[in-house]
């Protein structure tokens, strides 16, 4: 891609998938790949906590969605007894790439950039709802010890190890006995 410019960059398709429905007290915060979390969930938080608002929308797409996701769990374990519907789309970009050289023809690439969405409400959402998760903790080792679940944790303890120093040459010639090899 030496040989080519970046073009235009255009929306071709919104988003393909299932859509929120919103109401029009939803705060809906939209993260970026550079947002800081902790001014998301602090803005978040006041707005939540602050007012009657009982909803909250937070979306994001491409290298965002991890963050918006961890926005969304940090919300959950601040605020108790959120209930959670989350939607997944795509939204297709049509990207242009000119070439530097003459001979060479401009290129035209088509992408799909993954989007989530996720609600959290204070009020029941419909459980029915594909995406819908229940308000509440879960902890796989409390539920293996209940014998709620089967089987083994996905995690092994990892194996500590000693670090030794290496010694370098000139290190290994003075420690032998105080003489020189």
């Amino acid at each position: 891609m030496e040989n080519y410019t970046k073009g235009d960059v255009v929306t071709v398709e919104e988003s393909k998938g299932p859509h929120l429905e919103l109401q029009k007290d939803d705060i809906v915060m939209t993260v970026h790949y550079g947002s800081k979390i902790r001014n998301l969930i602090g803005l978040a938080l006041n707005k939540m906590q602050n007012s009657n608002t009982k909803r909250i929308v937070w979306t994001g797409s491409g290298p965002a969605i991890t963050k918006t996701i961890t926005c969304a769990e940090i919300m959950k374990h601040k605020i108790e007894g959120l209930h959670q519907l989350s939607k997944l789309a795509y939204e297709r970009v049509k990207e242009t790439w000119l070439p530097k050289i003459k001979g060479l023809e401009k290129l035209i690439v088509n992408r799909d950039i993954p989007c989530i969405s996720i609600l959290l409400s204070k009020d029941q959402l419909d459980v029915i709802e594909p995406g819908y998760q229940a308000p509440g903790k879960c902890n796989i080792q409390d539920d293996l010890e209940d014998g709620k679940c089967e089987g083994k944790p996905a995690y092994k303890k990892q194996r500590q190890f000693k670090c030794r120093k290496r010694k370098t040459p000139s290190a290994q010639n003075k420690n032998h006995r105080g003489r020189s090899l």
